[in-house]
Parts: structure tokens; C-alpha cells; sequence
């Protein structure tokens, strides 16, 4: 792809071998449903019991907390941003949207348009999934663009409603650029919408630590440099794949920021706060409870709140009143 947007950017194609775009089923949209039936219940008691496990979550002031990421998932967070303002009709911009496999999770609210953006090039990826879409909701314009998200200066101010990315934001090497860009082409009243984790200082935070066991979910954090690259590479053979976490070490795509770095930076970013989530990760507490030794010497460098905060959801919103 070569456009204004994509300079600087990987030119390749990155469209994994034997890729297939993802069907909607709705045999899927139905357990979604069935699970919301449930799932209030649940978060109630995870989020008490998140909070009474780490104190410190009383220091950032979360709007909800889950103890494990059951409860957490894309049916969930998208009524979450529907509810904050309304999807039908509006403007999307999805902010690394990778091969755009998050797309078809906001047609059902019925958007006029779909524009996912990344900094990867999956070219094949994108013009399959257009056509599935096509099918699915024939009135809504999709359309898909690279570029680096510090920078998309190839769109126009105010452009958007909603700025929206999942599992993006840990990614990001200058997130003060991403969410001034992001802030640019919001509309007056915008909602910028975020899922992201595992964080870096988290269990798995490189996302590929604690593959294969628990005991080594903070190796990002543990291992000296050599015996990091031999752990990475006992993976196995590597190929460019967004589900493969030497993807992302390997190109340096982490912003290596904790739980209380993005509050602070959030805080400051001209945004309102609408609603602020995050998942604490049962493996982290469990590892910092069987190894104190490792447990010591991971505190001598981060919190535990940053230890043990894995994902955080974010709704902000663009307003006068942020000026």
C-alpha cells in the first residue's frame, strides 16, 4: 500500500499465510447474549474481590475492577461505548486495527463507517475482510489505510466520533503523540475508546513470557539479555503474526508503561474521563505469592498495583470544558 498516510511505515504485506477473514456466527452472538444474563453477578463479586486483594487499586480509583479477564470481552466493552454515546450512524476510526479482525465487532450497532488504520500492511487481510462486511452490513463504508498512529496527519481535523482500539495502547512508543493525534480528529464530544494489556511490567507484559509455565511470566522483566533472547527463542520458529508476542519485542513496539503511567498520562491528555477499567491477572498474584525471592526483586523496580494490573479499559471523551 503506499498512500500519504503509510510513509515510513513496512511496505511488505504482513497478511499472515493462510489467512481467513472472520465470519460473523451467530451461534457466537447468541452465547454473548446468554453470558450477559450472568455476567453481572460475576463482575459484582470480582470486582470486590479485586479490590479487597489490591489495596493499592484504591490509588488509580477505577470505575470497575475483574479478578481474571472472564467478563471482559468485546460484547461487553462495546455496549460499555454505546452507552457513553450512541454508535448508530456515527464515524469509527479504528487505531490499530492489524488485520482488522475488530471490525466486525461494531456493525451491529449500525456505524455509516468503518475506517481501520495500522501501521503493519495487510493489504489481503483488509480486502477480504471488506467483503465480509459487505454482506454483513452493506450500508456501512468500510475502509482500511496504514499509517503510524504518532502521526495521521493525511486525516482531516474533526474528522471522527470515535477513535477506538483494542489491545493497541501497550504497543505504542510516544502515547502522548497517539492520543494528541487521536484528540485531533475527534469531533467536538468524541469518545476516545481503549482496551489494552497485558501491560509491560505485568505477568506477560512482553506477550510471550509464561508460555510455558507460570513461573515464567515476568522473564521480560527477570532475565538478563542473553538468556532473554534464548528463552524467546525456545518458542520455536518465529513468523510475523499478530498472536505471536516476539512480533512486537522484536520490532521494539512496547511503550514499557505501567497501570499508574497511563492514569497519569490520560489525566493529563486534555480528555474527560467517562469510565476506567482495569483486570487484575490471577497469574501475577499467584507468582508474586510463590516467589518471594523473584517478588523482591521485581519490587525493587515497580509497584505491585503495575505488577499485577494487566489490561485497562479507557472511555474518554473530547470536550470544551477540556480546553
Amino acid at each position: 500500500m503506499t498512500s500519504a498516510l503509510s510513509q515510513g511505515c513496512p511496505a511488505e504485506d504482513k497478511t499472515p499465510i493462510g489467512y481467513e477473514a472472520p465470519q460473523q456466527c451467530w451461534r457466537a452472538r447468541v452465547k454473548d447474549h446468554m453470558r450477559e444474563l450472568a455476567y453481572p453477578l460475576l463482575r459484582r463479586f470480582s470486582d470486590l474481590y479485586a479490590r479487597r486483594c489490591v489495596s493499592e487499586l484504591a490509588d488509580i480509583h477505577p470505575d470497575y475492577c475483574l479478578y481474571g479477564y472472564r467478563g471482559n470481552g468485546y460484547f461487553f466493552l462495546r455496549n460499555k461505548v454505546n452507552a457513553v454515546s450512541a454508535i448508530r450512524g456515527k464515524h469509527i476510526l479504528i487505531a490499530g486495527c492489524g488485520t482488522g479482525r475488530d471490525v466486525l465487532s461494531w456493525l451491529r450497532f449500525g456505524p455509516a463507517s468503518v475506517t481501520g488504520v495500522d501501521y503493519f500492511n495487510y493489504d489481503r487481510a483488509w480486502s477480504e475482510l471488506k467483503q465480509v462486511c459487505k454482506g454483513i452490513a452493506p450500508a456501512t463504508d468500510i475502509k482500511f489505510m496504514q499509517s503510524d498512529l504518532r502521526d495521521m496527519s493525511g486525516i482531516a481535523s474533526e474528522r471522527y466520533d470515535f477513535v477506538c482500539s483494542d489491545a493497541v495502547l501497550e504497543h505504542v512508543t510516544d502515547i502522548d503523540r497517539v492520543l494528541a493525534e487521536s484528540r485531533r480528529i475527534l469531533v467536538e464530544g468524541g469518545v476516545f475508546y481503549s482496551t489494552f494489556g497485558p501491560l509491560w511490567p505485568s505477568w506477560g507484559g512482553d506477550h510471550i513470557s509464561g508460555w510455558d509455565g507460570i513461573g515464567n511470566g515476568y522473564n521480560h522483566l527477570l532475565l538478563d539479555k542473553k538468556d532473554y533472547e534464548l528463552y524467546l527463542a525456545s518458542k520455536g520458529p518465529f513468523q510475523h503474526s499478530e498472536d505471536d508476542g516476539r512480533t512486537w519485542v522484536f520490532h521494539g513496539l512496547f511503550s514499557y508503561l505501567g497501570a499508574s503511567d497511563y492514569v497519569r498520562i490520560f489525566e493529563g491528555s486534555g480528555f474527560k474521563r467517562e469510565l476506567m477499567g482495569v483486570v487484575i491477572d490471577p497469574r501475577a498474584v499467584e507468582f508474586l505469592s510463590r516467589f518471594p525471592g523473584r517478588r523482591d526483586e521485581l519490587l525493587k523496580r515497580y509497584s505491585y498495583l503495575d505488577l499485577v494490573v494487566s489490561t485497562m479499559t479507557m472511555i474518554y471523551r473530547k470536550g470544551e470544558e477540556t480546553e
